[in-house]
């Protein structure tokens, strides 16, 4: 893959070549950090979502009583952030698995039609990084710094059939083809870190979130 280091992102405050970003470029940087990305699939192995980070902010906020008596309320009293370096970089894995009657989940074989010059196609499943699922939907997060911002939701379905040349042995394979849009122009999720009387800690992410279905 064609990781960069922070110093070559131009989105970063680390970049090398910073006397030659415009003004609007420099007040649109951020720190940036690397990251690594593991999901918990979930004892079947089978997940129809993520998350790929693109922004994160660390919200520090502090209690206030109201004078009236009604419930406190929460008020900000610092927000830091940074960005993810490269979540375009990302591998979108799907595995193709049916569930069978008695014997749980299991991979099977599929006639797989991926996306031209996108998607890797193997019997287990699919692979593809998520630039490439960005550009099919006509959604580069490169040349779009509001997508890194905001984050997005990306819709990657699959559409199967049950139309195939008869097979005497019973072998004939599943079949499907993909298609990739997106659906949502932000999304974000947020984690409460810690919390006490008086103040609390969240953990904000923004990110491409990642929606598989099959229809």
């Amino acid at each position: 893959l064609d990781y960069k280091p922070l110093a070559k992102l131009r989105y970063c405050e680390q970049y090398e070549f910073w006397d030659d970003l415009s003004a609007a470029e420099k007040r649109s940087t951020r720190p940036c950090s690397d990251m690594d990305y593991l999901t918990d699939q979930g004892d079947l192995g089978v997940l129809d979502h993520a998350l790929v980070p693109t922004m994160i902010e660390n919200i520090t906020e502090h209690r206030h009583l109201n004078d009236s008596g009604s419930q406190p309320s929460w008020l900000t009293a610092n927000i830091s952030s940074w960005y993810v370096s490269q979540p375009e970089l990302a591998s979108v894995v799907v595995r193709k698995v049916v569930r069978r009657r008695g014997t749980g989940v299991t991979v099977a074989k599929f006639n797989s039609t991926p996306l031209i010059g996108v998607m890797q196609s193997f019997d287990w499943g699919d692979i593809a990084r998520l630039t490439d699922l960005l550009q099919v939907a006509e959604w580069p997060l490169e040349s779009q710094s509001w997508l890194r911002d905001m984050g997005g939701v990306l819709d990657l379905k699959f559409f199967y059939s049950n139309k195939a040349p008869w097979n005497i042995l019973g072998k004939t394979g599943l079949s499907c083809t993909t298609r990739v849009s997106h659906s949502m122009q932000e999304y974000s999720v947020t984690y409460t870190q810690s919390e006490d009387a008086t103040t609390r800690i969240l953990e904000r992410r923004h990110g491409i979130y990642l929606s598989v279905s099959v229809e």
